[in-house]
């Protein structure tokens, strides 16, 4: 399926939850992003800038966005973007510190009550997006079967292997999502021990 057909679905269950809204204009934009309205805050060709990102962002505040990491190659794997161009960390305010860690106790309850995940790793890489960001990684000592989807961590217990990459469909994303809203549409996870 095109990144049209997913921005289309996306934005039917995206219009029954409320988050903040920005402005929009005409650009075209890469695969990184949804086609449609956006615009660039910050740094000319951001992708994390847009105000539509590719995946569904499920929960946002006045300075971050968490959205879904179009990765899932661990199961509810985020992440936690910075509403404003900035590269360097120790450059947000202390708003924005405080705001992120309320960002990122929201995106551990939500991950925990959604997929159980055993640990958690929270990541600042910037290594691909110089925009400030955070991964937070679920880890899961066994597999877990969501959305007609096996998902597995055999890295467990040591470091996951980055580069390693399972990009699913929007049905995927779209499931994953509202578990993590929860809206009905997110039941279905079974874990094995």
């Amino acid at each position: 399926m095109g990144v049209t057909g997913a921005s289309v679905r996306l934005s039917s269950w995206l219009s029954a939850v409320r988050f903040p809204t920005r402005r929009n204009n005409s650009r075209q934009f890469n695969a990184f992003t949804a086609v449609g309205a956006g615009y660039d805050a910050g740094m000319r060709g951001c992708v994390l800038c847009r105000s539509q990102l590719l995946t569904p962002v499920v929960h946002a505040t006045k300075s971050w966005r968490t959205a879904i990491n179009r990765n899932q190659n661990l199961l509810g794997k985020l992440i936690v973007v910075l509403d404003r161009h900035e590269e360097v960390i120790t450059a947000l305010t202390q708003d924005e510190w405080a705001e992120l860690h309320r960002e990122v106790r929201w995106a551990t309850e939500r991950l925990r009550q959604a997929f159980a995940p055993d640990h958690l790793n929270y990541v600042f890489l910037q290594n691909q997006d110089r925009h400030v960001h955070l991964h937070v990684i679920p880890r899961y000592a066994g597999p877990r079967r969501f959305a007609g989807l096996d998902f597995s961590d055999p890295d467990w217990p040591g470091h996951y292997q980055p580069g390693v990459a399972n990009v699913v469909a929007g049905d995927a994303l779209d499931a994953i999502a509202a578990a993590l809203v929860g809206t009905a549409a997110g039941s279905g996870l079974i874990t094995s021990p």
